[in-house]
């Protein structure tokens, strides 16, 4: 793996924002900050249609800073903010979902999302029953009686997860409408459950959103409730971007790189490595549950210090592992 971008690269090992920069003819990569997380900032993507419009890809996190800086990475096209006409967004997180209503608000652009993602946003707010729901499941992995009402207490989905009505639901093999471009989706589940990806064959672009990034590995199962395993997702997912593994990578985090392939195979590793600790545990003793499990396997702050939503992503991954165990098994 290669980063592609100087200036990207050292500010990102430095801990600073990069400066707009250009990464085509017409195509822009704008560094937008998060007030925490695990990443600073988000790359978001301006693209410049044939009639002289633009088109965001993720519009990042919401916050006056980053109307200024998304101001500023449209002067430095020659644009403004009334020549967007639309933004897309690769999965529903805030930090790549958080400022579309109020672009659409403020620019009438049209906001594009793919359906899955759509249909788990509204499931978690529509839900009743999603604390119940979530109790339920905790018990349901033997999580001790006493512990579960703090893990479910620190994650709210409803906040996680932004209120959001896309005006078009994007589908695998769909085309961006970006007149003269040719950005088309690419499905890739497993980071969320409608996770996408684009590729614009043309200039041999991958943006890549979450779910290939060069310095962290993406957490899996982070949509809200999903019907298949995760990580089964996630490593099918890896297949289908094998067509362009030697685009360059415009990830949604840190910097642009070539090497798609080997990053890859790095993530599939570290994911399948966890996998097979697990499957170690539970052959030498089928019948624990996941909590039971989870408690064995060597997590870096070790077991007995995870609290909060440290313990609920551990407890998560656990069963995820396990899922994958037993699609590979069937």
């Amino acid at each position: 793996m290669r980063p592609t971008s100087a200036q990207q690269y050292e500010a990102s090992i430095g801990g600073r924002l990069p400066e707009p920069e250009e990464v085509r003819d017409g195509i822009w990569a704008v560094a937008l900050p998060l007030p925490m997380g695990s990443v600073p900032y988000t790359l978001s993507y301006l693209v410049e249609d044939s009639a002289g419009d633009v088109h965001l890809i993720d519009p990042a996190f919401d916050s006056e800073e980053n109307w200024r800086r998304l101001g500023d990475g449209l002067a430095a096209m020659g644009k403004r903010l009334d020549q967007v006409a639309s933004g897309t967004s690769t999965h529903l997180h805030p930090d790549h979902i958080g400022m579309a209503v109020e672009l659409r608000r403020r620019t009438g652009a049209a906001l594009g999302l793919n359906r899955s993602e759509s249909e788990a946003i509204h499931a978690v707010h529509e839900s009743e029953t999603l604390v119940a729901d979530q109790h339920a499941l905790y018990a349901e992995w033997g999580v001790p009686e006493e512990r579960i009402a703090e893990i479910a207490a620190s994650i709210d989905l409803k906040q996680v997860l932004p209120l959001f009505d896309a005006d078009v639901l994007l589908e695998d093999g769909d085309r961006l409408a970006i007149p003269g471009r040719t950005v088309d989706v690419v499905f890739t589940p497993g980071h969320t459950s409608g996770h996408i990806c684009l590729v614009d064959e043309t200039e041999r672009i991958l943006y890549t959103g979450d779910h290939v990034l060069p310095t962290v590995y993406p957490g899996l199962g982070l949509g809200g409730p999903s019907a298949s395993s995760p990580l089964v997702d996630y490593i099918s997912s890896m297949e289908r971007i094998e067509p362009y593994l030697e685009h360059e990578a415009c990830p949604g985090h840190a910097y642009r790189f070539d090497g798609l392939a080997d990053r890859c195979r790095t993530i599939a590793e570290h994911h399948l490595r966890r996998t097979r600790e697990i499957e170690a545990v539970i052959a030498e003793d089928p019948g624990l549950s996941v909590w039971e499990t989870a408690s064995r396997v060597a997590w870096s702050a070790g077991f007995e210090n995870l609290k909060n939503h440290f313990l609920q992503s551990a407890l998560s991954q656990t069963k995820m592992h396990l899922d994958y165990l037993e699609a590979s098994h069937a």
